[in-house]
């Protein structure tokens, strides 16, 4: 009995001294990179992300007090330009509500370089969120680089590469290969936007040129001197990423973590949500190594998505919490073995103990000290397991509710698309029909064909089928908040079809950021006059005052808002 103690104290002792040397090994080849210290400091920011979040939103009420009190129209537009791009990356929709005022101000005003400047604004955003062919729509309106005013030069170009940076990493677009298309449309020479219009300015200038795929490891001195100076600046956490992604491909994968982390620790505590650092550090296995700290990071980062709808970053994060299930899995098994080797000591020291009771009859209160402390551990331990099967468990219903947003979000998708097809594939049998009538001269069949609106009205009857189904959808609760801001005699039910009225299919495009009249009218095929006679009906069955109905359809999804405009009412 003796000897086989004797050699589990030898054993144990050689593993200690194993364990010692790999970790002294791996902190010499990290002894240039405090990676440790830098998760410390991002452990901190996530922990305070809250206060952050807090500052960012006083600033911004600050700008918007300062938006109330502005006289001129200068003023004003500058003011929203800020508060905009303080919401840019926090809040996606209250950005792009401000991005659609400046837009009208723009054109109330008459100045066509505000409303370009504010139609990049939206691009970027639309870009940031995902919907890249609401973005392309923007673009296309501006017309030829060249012919802009520099100043907007310069925000065309960046917002053009990052563009291109966001239609070249979708997954969707690339495999259906419909970024080929789009890209060569909008007939522009990519690789030479950087240097023919963003070489005077560093920071848009090297961003740039990693967006579109240009090799900067020949400009690596010059990104790290421009980060290492202005570090503490919002604007730099680009080149940040870059230089991560330098260091990665010269296979410094310590100084690769290194500059990762601080890139995404920037990013929190400028509350930029859901960056692309975050998701590349959430994705790496030596992080998921402390499932712990992980989920934290994934928490966040879940909490922060739910103001975008970009498909890309919701598939990959559920990918990533997969993972961190897996680990946590990993983790507990590992617990359990632990376990199961402290138990099989203890077994071995009590029938030592048993077999030595006569004689050491006095050590029996250290051993009772010892099983004391044995059974502590064993509570903390089952403490633990618990703990990670209810974190496992909110991580499971997580996915499960990201992975049915991600399927309602794809079927629309394609129905959009799909209907898009049966258009074109009706409207080429059309003309087939049209041609074949005209080479049999028969004219007056062919101008019959022509003149009917059956088939339209038809095609127009689905297209809104469709819409109010794919709108309702992701708004299942647009009816109850709609009559909110009626009267009790005028409120809406849905019928059996679930069909929206014309006046709601109005107010759901209102809801959706669609407020100009022109536009809705263009895409529901009504004319600008009833589209105005349907707006003003319903203003006059709202509970609140006129002027601000259409301002509250805007709001309908902010609570705090929305009992803002009853109390109006009241």
């Amino acid at each position: 009995m003796t000897t086989i103690i004797q050699k589990l104290k030898v054993a144990t002792m050689m593993f200690l001294v194993v364990m010692v040397g790999v970790g002294v090994t791996a902190k010499q080849k990290d002894k240039a990179y405090d990676i440790e210290g830098a998760l410390c400091e991002l452990d901190e920011a996530v922990a305070n992300y809250s206060d952050f979040e807090q500052k960012r939103i006083v600033e911004i009420e600050q700008k918007k007090q300062e938006l109330r009190h502005a006289n001129f129209d200068n003023d004003r537009y500058l003011v929203m330009t800020q508060i905009l791009e303080k919401y840019k990356k926090m809040n996606s929709d209250s950005a792009l509500n401000y991005a659609n005022r400046c837009i009208k101000l723009a054109e109330r005003c008459r100045r066509d370089d505000w409303r370009k400047e504010a139609l990049l604004y939206r691009a970027n955003i639309f870009t940031y969120r995902g919907n890249l062919m609401l973005a392309r729509q923007d673009l296309l309106t501006m017309g030829p680089i060249d012919l802009l005013p520099k100043p907007v030069q310069k925000k065309m170009a960046s917002t053009l590469c990052s563009f291109y940076r966001a239609f070249m990493s979708n997954d969707i677009f690339r495999k259906s290969r419909l970024h080929a298309d789009v890209l060569s449309s909008m007939n522009i020479n990519w690789e030479a936007v950087p240097d023919m219009y963003l070489k005077n300015y560093p920071l848009a200038y090297y961003r740039a040129k990693s967006y579109v795929g240009l090799d900067c490891r020949h400009d690596f001195d010059k990104i790290k001197a421009i980060y290492e100076k202005e570090v503490k600046k919002p604007g730099v956490n680009n080149l940040g990423y870059i230089l991560a992604q330098l260091y990665l491909a010269k296979g410094d994968t310590a100084a690769y973590r290194y500059y990762l982390v601080k890139t995404v620790d920037n990013h929190i505590r400028n509350v930029f949500k859901c960056a692309d650092a975050m998701l590349e550090l959430l994705s790496t296995d030596w992080l998921l190594d402390n499932p712990d700290r992980a989920y934290k990071y994934v928490t966040l980062y879940s909490s922060d998505i739910s103001y975008f709808q970009d498909t890309r970053r919701s598939s990959k994060l559920v990918a990533i919490q997969n993972k961190i299930v897996q680990r946590f899995i990993e983790k507990q098994n590992r617990l359990r073995t632990s376990l199961i080797v402290v138990v099989g000591v203890l077994l071995v020291m009590f029938a030592y103990s048993v077999v030595l009771m006569v004689k050491l009859r006095h050590r029996m209160r250290k051993i009772d000290e010892l099983n004391g402390r044995v059974e502590r551990r064993n509570k903390t331990l089952a403490n633990t397991i618990k703990e990670v099967e209810h974190m496992s468990a909110e991580l499971k219903t997580s996915n499960e509710r990201l992975q049915d947003e991600l399927k309602l979000r794809d079927g629309n998708f394609m129905d959009t698309y799909l209907m898009c097809s049966d258009y074109i594939k009706m409207h080429r049998n059309f003309r087939n029909t049209i041609a074949n009538l005209l080479k049999t001269n028969s004219v007056k069949q062919a101008i019959k064909q022509l003149s009917s609106r059956e088939a339209t009205d038809a095609e127009l009857k689905e297209f809104y089928k469709k819409f109010d189904r794919a709108f309702l959808s992701t708004h299942p609760d647009f009816i109850e908040r709609f009559n909110r801001i009626l009267r009790p005699d005028c409120q809406y039910t849905l019928n059996e079809e679930k069909e929206l009225s014309p006046e709601l299919r109005i107010y759901a495009l209102i809801s959706l950021g669609i407020n100009n009249s022109v536009n809705i009218a263009e895409f529901l095929h009504y004319s600008a006059q009833t589209i105005y006679n349907y707006r003003l009906r319903m203003r006059r069955q709202a509970c609140i005052p006129e002027s601000v109905f259409a301002e509250a359809v805007g709001h309908l999804y902010e609570d705090d808002k929305l009992k803002q405009y009853l109390t109006m009412g009241a």
